[in-house]
């Protein structure tokens, strides 16, 4: 799992890692590379918000997933972050951006009105990416160190993976607790 900062504010100025998860085939999302005590969850912010969930990917001549940058954590109305702030931040980031501009731009639609979004390119491999969960949509953990997630299905950024915990439990219950995750969330 690829782990960068950012001296951006919006991403804490340096003080944490965060990471790329790929959640449920075509989401993107922001999370910090370890969980702490100070923060419910591990997910920072899903950057391609306003894109169908389980859309094909689209990939670049270079074999990399291609996604629009519509963070949902900027759309949100008590304005945590201006428009635009994650988008420098992981341009920013150190030792390398995790993404590049394509030169695109599109109109979304979403919760705040429309606005433009920009086309990157996700610069991280697979195996760069952190995975998440098929079941309960856990992303992966810096604490869990070389305990990556297993991989069930698919190759390259089409694989699905399981996280430990259920690789634990009937099938049945990993079952339905995806159905129950994917129709309510």
């Amino acid at each position: 799992m690829y782990k960068f900062t950012s001296s951006h504010n919006v991403l804490l100025g340096n003080v944490m890692d965060f990471s790329i998860a790929r959640k449920d085939g075509s989401e993107f999302h922001l999370i910090l590379s370890r969980s702490t005590g100070f923060t419910p969850t591990q997910q920072f912010a899903r950057l391609n918000s306003t894109s169908p969930r389980f859309q094909p990917l689209t990939l670049s001549k270079e074999g990399r997933p291609c996604i629009w940058l519509d963070v949902d954590y900027e759309r949100d109305p008590r304005e945590f972050a201006n428009q635009g702030a994650i988008l420098e931040a992981l341009l920013e980031a150190q030792p390398r951006a995790p993404i590049r501009l394509t030169g695109r731009k599109r109109t979304m639609s979403g919760v705040g009105g429309e606005r433009e979004a920009v086309e990157v390119e996700v610069m991280l491999e697979e195996d760069e990416l952190a995975r998440c969960c098929y079941y309960c949509g856990s992303p992966e953990n810096d604490w869990d160190g070389d305990n990556r997630f297993r991989r069930l299905t698919g190759e390259g950024y089409e694989s699905t993976y399981r996280c430990l915990q259920c690789d634990k439990i009937w099938p049945i219950s990993r079952y339905l607790g995806r159905k129950f995750r994917i129709h309510l969330f």
